[in-house]
């Protein structure tokens, strides 16, 4: 896993986000085309919009090219 270090932010870069695998704030991971970044540690829901729904996870607004 890719980490980046911007100053005092640090992201880590998951990969496809994977119903019940454990996430820690500032994971990033990817779905349905959307980059987006994990607020809070939990544990992936078993629907996605779940957990974009509940805060846990934050839209980035990064474009794939």
């Amino acid at each position: 896993m890719a980490e980046f270090k911007l100053g005092r932010l640090k992201f880590v870069w998951q990969g496809a986000w994977t119903t019940g695998t454990a996430y820690v704030k500032d994971d990033v991971v990817r779905y349905g085309g959307k980059t987006y970044v994990c607020l809070t540690g939990h544990t992936a829901a078993a629907n996605f919009y779940t957990d974009r729904k509940s805060t846990r996870l934050n839209s980035s607004h990064v474009k794939r090219s």
